[in-house]
C-alpha cells in the first residue's frame, strides 16, 4: 500500500515538473512542437533547390503545406526516425518568400519554416502575334519564298505547301528569320498525319511523301500537325487582274532572255529603236516613264536587269531576283515585276535617246501592262443640273473662263452662263456641286474680278471640299452661305471658278430624290417621223414581273404626238401594252400584263411613234399596297389615314399613287397631314393627275413625317379605289 501511494505522489510531481517546463504556446495547445524537427528553419535557392530535415515520428505521420511551390519526399510514413526532403520550384521574383510546413502524427505536430531566396525576373515571353508563313526549299525557291498561312485564331495558323522529296522548311513570323520555328524532336506518325514539337531556331523539317500538305501549327503548345492533302496537280499561274490592259504582248516569237538584250522597247521614230522588239507612240511612252506598269514574266528563277538601251544606267543597284520586293511570285513559274521609273532621274534622261531594256537570264517577258483607268463614278441620284458644259468651254488656265452671274446684271457680260433670281439665290444659300474633269486640279473659288476668295489656299486634291470621282473627274462641294465678304460682291460682280488642270462639266443641286425604277434605256431619241424606232433588248427585262410598270419619259410633244408599244420582230402594235397605257404630262407608261411577260424576256420591246422625244425608259417594280379598301369621297367629311408603318421602307423619290373612279365635277383630292388635317403642301405641289389616278413623288422633306405619322387623304368628287407605293 505504501508503494502504491508513493508511485501516485511521484507521478503527480512529474506532471507538475512537465507543466512548469512547457512554453506559453504549449500550455495553450499541448500538440504544438511536441515533435522536434531539426532544423526548424531551412533556406533553399531561387533557382529551385533541395533541403532536408529530420524528426522522430511517434506514430504514423503526414506533412502538410499551405503553398503549392513546395513538394516533399516522402509525404507520409511510419513511426520512427524520418529524413524529409523538401523541393522548391524555380522562383523569379526579386523578393524572398516563405512558408511554414507542419508534420502531423495522431494529434501531435511539429513545424519548420522554409525560406526561398529572391530570384531574378524572367524576361517577357516571346511575342508570337505576328503573321506566320512557311518558307523552305519548295519549288526551288531556296528559302526565298513565303507560303501564306491563315490565322485560325488563338495563335493557331494553317497553310498549304507543295512538297517534293528532299524539300525542307521552317515556319517564320512576318517574313523574318528573327522569329522562326523548326523541329524540336523527330516526327512521329499519326493516323495519316505527322506530328512534331517546335522550337525557336530548330532544324528544318522534312516530310516523307511528295504532294500537297496542310500544315497546322499551335504556338501555345508548340506543336505541328502535317496532313497529306493530295497528289501534285499541274499548277496554273494566277490570272492577271481584270483591270489590266496590255501595252505589248509576246506572241511567242521572242524567247528566253540570255543577257542578249532581246527585250528592248523604245519611242516611235527614235534612231535608237532599230533593235527594239516594240516601239510605242508618245502618249504610251510618257505613261511608261511616269506611271506604274507591270511586266509579266515566265521562268524558273529569273535574274533581271532593268536598264537603258546600252546598259548605261540601271534601275536598281543589284539585279532583281526572287525575294526582291519588286518581283512577286505569280505561281507556276510566272512572276509580276512592278516598275515605276518616275523617280529614276538618271535613267529617264537617257530613255528617249536610247530605249528601255529588260535583260538577264532565266526568264522571258510575256507582256507589259498598265492598270486600266477607272471610269468616272455616276453622279448621285437626285442631282439636277442648273448649268451643263456642252463642250464649248475648255480647260481652265487662270483665264477666268468659268464665270457665272445673275441675269440682267452689267457685270455678267463675261459669263458663260447667267441664272434667274431664284437659281442665283439658291446658289448663294444652299450647298451645290461642281462636277470637274482634269488630272490634277488647282481651283480658286472667287468673285468676278478675283476680289475675294472662298478659301485662303487654292483647292487641290486632298482638300475636304474636293472628292476624287475616279476616271479623272472630281466633285467640288460648295456652300457660300457663310462667305459674307464674297456674297457682298457676288450680285455686282459674278461667281468665278478659275485655276488650272480642270474643266467644269456641270453645276448641280441635290434634290434629295431617289430615281424612280431601274433605267433600261438612257439614249435621248427624237421621234420626229414614223421611221424613228428603238428596241430595248430582252436582257433588260430579265428580272421583270407581271405588274411591273414600263415608264417612258418624253419631252417636246407636238400636235401629232402618238407613241406606240410594238412587238420587236413583227413591228405590230402590242395590244396588251397599248391597252394598259396611261398618259401623264412628261411620260406615258403601262403595267406589264402577265400574257406579255414571256415575250418581253425573250424578244424585248420596240417603240415607234411620232411627235415627241423619248428621254429615257425605266422599269418600276410592282407597287407596294398601302390601302386596298374602296372608299367614296362624296363629301368633305370623308377621309382615310394610311398608318406610318406602311411607309417604313419608303425613300425620297418613291411615288404615292392613288387610283380613283367615279370622278364628278367637284373632283378635288388633297394630301393632308394626319394630326393637323392641314394641306400637305410639299405633296400637293408634286401632285400629277392622270385619267384614273393621281400621284406624287415623296419629297425628301416629307419623308420623316410619313414614317412617323403616316398620311391622311381628304377631298370630294371621287371614289378612292386603292393606294400604292412605287
Amino acid at each position: 500500500m505504501k508503494h502504491k501511494i508513493l508511485n501516485i505522489i511521484l507521478a503527480a510531481a512529474a506532471a507538475v515538473i512537465a507543466t512548469a517546463a512547457c512554453t506559453k504556446e504549449q500550455q495553450e495547445d499541448p500538440n504544438i512542437l511536441s515533435i522536434a524537427i531539426q532544423p526548424d528553419s531551412l533556406v533553399v535557392k531561387a533557382v529551385g533547390g533541395v533541403a532536408t530535415f529530420t524528426f522522430n515520428a511517434p506514430d504514423y505521420w503526414f506533412v502538410s503545406s499551405p503553398v503549392d511551390w513546395l513538394t516533399f519526399e516522402p509525404e507520409s510514413g511510419k513511426p520512427g526516425e524520418v529524413t524529409l526532403v523538401v523541393k522548391a520550384e524555380e522562383y523569379h521574383v526579386v523578393k524572398e518568400r516563405s512558408a511554414v510546413i507542419t508534420v502531423n502524427a495522431k494529434g501531435r505536430k511539429g513545424q519548420c519554416k522554409i525560406i526561398q531566396e529572391a530570384g531574378e525576373e524572367l524576361p517577357p515571353p516571346p511575342d508570337y502575334s505576328g503573321t506566320w508563313s512557311v518558307a523552305g526549299t519548295m519549288e526551288g525557291s531556296d528559302w526565298a519564298k513565303d507560303y501564306e498561312m491563315t490565322d485560325k485564331g488563338d495563335l493557331v495558323w494553317e497553310g498549304k505547301i507543295p512538297y517534293t522529296e528532299g524539300d525542307e522548311f521552317r515556319f517564320r513570323m512576318n517574313g523574318s528569320w528573327d522569329m522562326n520555328m523548326g523541329l524540336d524532336q523527330e516526327l512521329t506518325e499519326g493516323e495519316g498525319d505527322y506530328i512534331c514539337s517546335l522550337k525557336q531556331d530548330g532544324p528544318a523539317i522534312k516530310l516523307s511523301k511528295e504532294g500537297y500538305w496542310i500544315l497546322n501549327i499551335n504556338l501555345n503548345t508548340f506543336k505541328m500537325v502535317a496532313s497529306f492533302d493530295s497528289e501534285f496537280a499541274q499548277p496554273e499561274p494566277k490570272p492577271l487582274p481584270d483591270n489590266w490592259e496590255p501595252v505589248w504582248v509576246n506572241d511567242g516569237s521572242v524567247g528566253e532572255a540570255a543577257w542578249d538584250g532581246k527585250f528592248r522597247y523604245g519611242l516611235e521614230g527614235n534612231d535608237g529603236n532599230n533593235e527594239c522588239v516594240a516601239t510605242f507612240p508618245q502618249d504610251v511612252w510618257d505613261r511608261l516613264k511616269s506611271e506604274t506598269f507591270y511586266v509579266y514574266l515566265e521562268g524558273a528563277n529569273p535574274q533581271i536587269r532593268v536598264t537603258t538601251g546600252w546598259w548605261t544606267v540601271n534601275l536598281t543597284e543589284a539585279d532583281i531576283q526572287p525575294g526582291n520586293e519588286l518581283l512577286a511570285d505569280n505561281e507556276a513559274g510566272t512572276w509580276i515585276l512592278t516598275i515605276n521609273l518616275s523617280e529614276a532621274t538618271e535613267l529617264l534622261k537617257l530613255l528617249d535617246e536610247q530605249h528601255l531594256l529588260f535583260t538577264g537570264g532565266g526568264f522571258s517577258v510575256k507582256g507589259i501592262y498598265f492598270e486600266k483607268k477607272a471610269e468616272p463614278k455616276p453622279l448621285p441620284a437626285g442631282w439636277e443640273p442648273f448649268w451643263v458644259n456642252d463642250g464649248s468651254v475648255g480647260e481652265a488656265s487662270w483665264d477666268g473662263k468659268f464665270r457665272y452671274g445673275l441675269e440682267g446684271h452689267d457685270g455678267n457680260n463675261e459669263c458663260v452662263a447667267t441664272f434667274p433670281q431664284d437659281v442665283w439665290d439658291r446658289l448663294k444659300s444652299e450647298t451645290f456641286y461642281a462636277y470637274l474633269e482634269g488630272a490634277n486640279p488647282q481651283i480658286r473659288v472667287t468673285s468676278g474680278w478675283w476680289t475675294v476668295n472662298l478659301t485662303e489656299a487654292d483647292i487641290q486634291p486632298g482638300s475636304e471640299l474636293l472628292t476624287d470621282n475616279d476616271g479623272g473627274t472630281w466633285i467640288l462641294t460648295l456652300n457660300l452661305s457663310e462667305a459674307t465678304s464674297l456674297l457682298d460682291l457676288l450680285d455686282e460682280q459674278h461667281f468665278l471658278l478659275t485655276g488650272s488642270g480642270f474643266s467644269v462639266k456641270g453645276l448641280y443641286f441635290d434634290t434629295g430624290a431617289a430615281p424612280v425604277g431601274n433605267e433600261i434605256w438612257d439614249t435621248e431619241t427624237a421621234f420626229d417621223s414614223w421611221s424613228a424606232t428603238i428596241v430595248i433588248p430582252a436582257e433588260k427585262f430579265a428580272d421583270a414581273k407581271a405588274g411591273d410598270i414600263i415608264r417612258v419619259y418624253t419631252s417636246g410633244k407636238t400636235g401629232d404626238y402618238n407613241p406606240i408599244f410594238k412587238h420587236v420582230e413583227t413591228w405590230g402594235d402590242w395590244d396588251e401594252l397599248q391597252g394598259a397605257k396611261v398618259e401623264a404630262d412628261d411620260y406615258f407608261e403601262a403595267a406589264i400584263p402577265a400574257e406579255a411577260l414571256a415575250e418581253l424576256k425573250e424578244k424585248g420591246l420596240r417603240f415607234q411613234g411620232v411627235g415627241f422625244t423619248l428621254v429615257k425608259v425605266v422599269l418600276i417594280p410592282v407597287p407596294v399596297m398601302l390601302w386596298d379598301t374602296e372608299t367614296a369621297f362624296d363629301s368633305w367629311s370623308a377621309t382615310i389615314v394610311i398608318p406610318a408603318e406602311k411607309f417604313a421602307d419608303a425613300k425620297a423619290g418613291d411615288i404615292i399613287r392613288v387610283y380613283t373612279s367615279g370622278k364628278t365635277g367637284d373632283y378635288n383630292p388633297i394630301f393632308k397631314h394626319v394630326e393637323t388635317w392641314g394641306d400637305w403642301d410639299e405633296l400637293q405641289g408634286a401632285k400629277v393627275e392622270a385619267d384614273d389616278y393621281f400621284e406624287a413623288a415623296i419629297p425628301a422633306e416629307a419623308l420623316a413625317e410619313l414614317k412617323e405619322k403616316g398620311l391622311r387623304f381628304q377631298g370630294v368628287g371621287f371614289t378612292l379605289v386603292k393606294v400604292v407605293l412605287m
